[in-house]
């Protein structure tokens, strides 16, 4: 049963992470920054957390509108594959904002 400090190293890991968050270094293999690698972590302490869960909240709509806008436009693109790529990159970024949210 995860205790305090769980929680702390919740606390230090997404520290760590808004901090790395602008730091372009190292080059990592598939574009991975620092960041990605506190992230897994990160992700895996939260998830872990007791009585930790997501909060539907009317902000979150614009972000689900965002993906969902996402998807006809790999439709209707040029280079699918580029797209898909980029809306891989866009819900990676959607999961870091519930990550985020469920560690605040």
């Amino acid at each position: 049963m995860p205790g305090p400090m769980h929680r702390r190293i919740v606390d230090v890991l997404l520290l760590l992470f808004l901090a790395a968050i602008g730091v372009n270094w190292p080059d990592l293999p598939y574009n991975a920054r620092l960041a990605d690698l506190i992230f897994v972590p990160l992700a895996a302490f939260v998830v872990a957390l007791p009585q930790t869960r997501w909060t539907w909240r009317w902000p979150d709509l614009a972000v689900a509108i965002y993906l969902l806008g996402a998807v006809p436009a790999i439709a209707v693109s040029a280079d699918r594959a580029q797209s898909a790529m980029e809306f891989t990159r866009e819900n990676y970024l959607a999961i870091v904002y519930v990550i985020a949210a469920m560690a605040a």
